[in-house]
């Protein structure tokens, strides 16, 4: 079981969840007539839609996948998310292209395709580094040991003896400022 992969499963379904819900309300509500601006605009349009659509399901697909604990699950997570991030930004990218203006559509499109980029780019990273058997994962180094500090002090008392009667800090001062 793959911990990295099971904490993932919370924000994929997250992820795909919203991107469901606004895929059908697209989907319920075509383009109204005073937006369309031709045959590349709403070819961006359908693109769109059925993104948010497709993306969102196999984002609930792969959280479920996550959520059982297997890493390939972050490997499907880094290409569903790259995938749905480049269609998104293109979409994006194209309309602002050919309405020669940014809005606000425009600008939340950019960035939740910049997210998701950036979401699939880190859990490709996390699935490269936590790879199961049959994957190579990246080798440890291990840590040298560190030698065992010894202090040298006159004042000190030597094993076995009691300790100083006003205490190891104070007769190290006491060292100190002789």
């Amino acid at each position: 079981m793959n911990r990295h992969a099971s904490q993932n499963a919370g924000m994929a379904a997250f992820a795909g969840l919203i991107l469901l819900v606004f895929g059908i309300w697209y989907l319920r509500h075509p383009m109204s007539p005073a937006f369309k601006r031709g045959e590349f605009y709403e070819f961006l349009f359908v693109l769109f839609r059925w993104t948010l659509c497709i993306g969102g399901v196999s984002l609930l697909g792969v959280a479920v996948i996550c959520m059982i604990g297997k890493s390939i699950g972050l490997l499907l997570d880094a290409i569903v998310s790259g995938l749905v991030g480049i269609l998104l930004l293109v979409c994006a990218v194209g309309w602002i292209c050919y309405e020669s203006s940014v809005d606000l559509t425009n600008i939340v499109v950019l960035l939740v395709s910049l997210m998701l980029l950036k979401e699939g780019y880190a859990n490709f990273n996390l699935w490269r580094v936590t790879a199961e058997a049959g994957l190579v994962p990246r080798a440890v180094v291990p840590r040298p040991e560190a030698p065992p500090v010894k202090i040298a002090s006159g004042i000190l008392p030597k094993e076995g003896e009691p300790p100083p009667p006003e205490g190891y800090l104070a007769a190290l001062a006491k060292e100190k400022d002789e």
